[in-house]
């Protein structure tokens, strides 16, 4: 009875995952905490005023308010589940290709919904390159690794 030996994720998953995630884990947090609050990067300041207008508080738009601390526990929500499948248990090989699969595809998504807004976004002055570059990366490499990396079947594997 030969066994498959595990399949970690590779060390430019890991990597990929670790850059693109710093910069959507930090607007997370941001849109929970401080919404609207322009990050440290090139033009996210015009790009914050142009989406929601002077610097928001519950005081002064609270459905608006309620749905970005939404929003920001829905990306930090994704995070985690990016986080489980990228750097736990290296016996989910079959698992891991399909979640990374469908997350790949999120991120894609997610940066072509930013894309088709790029008018609005460049018409003020502003930027969401950042957002669009790390999730076309991480998005790119999930998908990938999901269908070009071998893996081997356990041998009490029967199938997918």
């Amino acid at each position: 009875l030969k066994l498959a030996p595990p399949m970690p994720s590779p060390l430019y998953v890991k990597a990929i995952t670790v850059a693109a995630e710093a910069v959507l884990v930090a607007s997370a947090v941001r849109d929970m905490v401080a919404p609207g609050a322009p990050m440290p990067i090139a033009l996210d300041e015009n790009l914050q005023a142009s989406l929601w207008g002077a610097r928001l508080t519950t005081a002064a738009d609270p459905k608006a308010v309620m749905l970005i601390n939404v929003y920001g526990a829905c990306v930090l929500s994704l995070f985690l589940a990016k986080f489980v499948t990228v750097f736990t248990n290296p016996e989910g090989t079959f698992l891991r290709r399909n979640l990374l699969a469908a997350l790949g595809l999120g991120d894609l998504l997610i940066a072509a919904l930013w894309h088709r807004h790029n008018a609005i976004i460049a018409g003020v002055g502003a930027s969401d390159l950042h957002y669009k570059a790390a999730l076309l990366l991480e998005g790119s490499v999930y998908l990938f690794d999901a269908i070009a990396r071998k893996r081997e079947r356990k041998a009490h594997d029967k199938g997918d």
